[in-house]
């Protein structure tokens, strides 16, 4: 397939399909993703584990930035990235 012949979908565009195609209530997961991750955000953490799935953490902003599962940090492949706040600390 030539890459003129590709088609992009984004991200907010699956997510639109998966709620109003699929029936599946984004709001609903949005905030059982909240409850799982809040004993982490509250205790300033940077990561969770919850139910077999690993949330990253911004304790700062108070958000959820990713989620994967335990198989997959556990995964050879998975490399961390380093934050730039791990980088500043490292300088200190």
């Amino acid at each position: 397939m030539s890459s003129r012949d590709r088609i992009v979908v984004a991200d907010h565009a699956v997510l639109r399909w998966i709620e109003r195609v699929a029936g599946v209530d984004i709001d609903a997961l949005r905030q059982q993703i909240a409850n799982e991750a809040r004993s982490g955000i509250d205790l300033g953490a940077r990561r969770i584990v919850q139910g077999g799935m690993v949330y990253a953490l911004d304790p700062v902003g108070r958000r959820v930035v990713n989620c994967f599962t335990v198989k997959e940090m556990r995964d050879e492949r998975w490399r961390p990235r380093r934050s730039p706040r791990d980088f500043r600390e490292d300088q200190e």
